[in-house]
């Protein structure tokens, strides 16, 4: 890979075109494109490093790719971390003036999108200097420490001289005694600075926690501006749904269903949501309102719980056109097709945010949709479910004779 400042120019790489977004956000998007293909990696490979460098910090493909279009803003430490990436794969050092110039192209990309999300970014770019305040602090008090303790070491073998002197040698005696002299007041010093130091790290502590109390706030009241806001699809997601819709109505009616699935399941899985809203939209303006059933279902088999979660307690993606006016019907699907841990995952999610009662209705999902070996695996991980286990057990189904089987189907 040529070793070139991370963020300069390079060709994207099959990289869709950034349409419809506002100039800070482009330029926040492109910075972010030339940034992954000079690392020479796919988005993929991207996450999977940056995860392995802080799994705290789980960044998946489906994040990048909506960083990289434009379409989300990314948390300001990934600048650096992607910079830190680019530096250990290199062997050159953190280009410190490129990390700025990332973050000053974030926080401009939250200022065109307003006042809110410019707050919660100069937030996040707070929180970040205090830490590498914090940091600096620490370090400085660590070697400031450590030259008392070497300072006090000095002293002690002066002393021990001292000591063991004999009178003869009281002119070097008046020399020692002047050097200690000097030593005591370099300690005196250092151990002033050690108490500021001390000082400034409380300070930086507390000053840090304030700073995080106040991200939360706006984090809240973002994700309440959120809920609220309408979600209109753009040109391009418009675009793209309606080419998909298309294609599956087209395999159905040449009775290729396992190829119309896999297409739709391939889809969901990398979809935003606002592109889902928008195919569920397609469907009945096609007169195809069965592919929406089959549509929640690939949603609750393929995308994570707090997915699932948002298309049913967050009224922004439902409306007249979409399926998801409905969400006792995501609801339904969920409690048919989801994994047994995202379902756990879901029904804590629902608690978690004051909607106990959608708990109880996706127990009764489960219970209606699951056969009992499932439902007793579901009990074992926590599922609150109120059926007691089944004690009947399964009776053989009689054995159809070839010709009235015929009939039957």
């Amino acid at each position: 890979m040529e070793e070139t400042p991370p963020g300069g120019r390079s060709r994207h790489r099959g990289l869709a075109k950034l349409n419809n977004l506002e100039t800070a956000e482009k330029r926040l998007a492109e910075y972010l494109r030339e940034l992954r293909d000079q690392l020479g990696i796919t988005s993929k490979e991207l996450g999977e490093a940056l995860t392995e460098n802080d799994p705290e910090a789980k960044v998946s493909e489906w994040q990048l790719s909506r960083y990289l279009s434009g379409s989300t803003l990314p948390k300001l430490s990934l600048i650096r971390r992607m910079h830190e990436l680019w530096s250990q794969r290199t062997g050159q050092p953190l280009d410190e003036d490129a990390v700025h110039a990332g973050r000053a192209l974030v926080i401009a990309a939250a200022e065109a999108k307003g006042p809110l999300m410019a707050r919660e970014i100069k937030l996040e770019a707070a929180i970040e200097d205090l830490s590498n305040q914090r940091a600096q602090t620490a370090e400085e008090l660590a070697q400031l420490r450590e030259a008392v303790a070497t300072e006090r070491l000095h002293l002690d073998e002066l002393e021990q001289e001292l000591r063991g002197m004999s009178e003869q040698a009281q002119r070097e005696r008046w020399e020692i005694t002047e050097e200690q002299e000097e030593i005591r007041r370099r300690i005196a010093h250092l151990e002033d600075f050690v108490r500021q130091h001390e000082a400034v790290l409380r300070l930086v502590q507390q000053e840090r926690a304030h700073v995080g109390s106040m991200l939360t706030a706006t984090g809240k009241e973002v994700e309440l501006w959120r809920r609220r806001e309408a979600v209109p699809a753009s040109a391009a997601e418009q675009k793209s749904a309606r080419r998909i819709a298309e294609a599956i109505i087209t395999l159905r009616e040449q009775g290729s269903d396992g190829p119309a699935d896999a297409l739709l399941a391939k889809y969901v899985e990398r979809a935003s949501p606002v592109e889902l809203t928008e195919l569920s939209r397609e469907f009945p303006r096609v007169e195809r309102p069965l592919e929406n059933r089959r549509l929640l279902k690939a949603i609750a088999t393929f995308r994570p719980a707090r997915e699932v979660l948002s298309f049913i307690v967050l009224p922004r993606y439902g409306d007249d056109r979409s399926t998801f006016r409905d969400p006792d019907a995501m609801l339904e699907a969920a409690g048919h097709y989801a994994p047994f841990d995202e379902l756990v995952l879901l029904a804590k999610l629902f608690e978690e945010t004051n909607h106990p009662r959608r708990v109880q209705d996706l127990a009764r999902a489960v219970e209606k949709g699951r056969p009992e070996p499932e439902l007793e695996e579901l009990r074992k991980l926590g599922l609150p479910l109120q059926r007691p286990p089944s004690s009947i057990p399964p009776q053989p189904q009689p054995v159809i004779p070839e010709k009235r089987r015929f009939w039957q189907r």
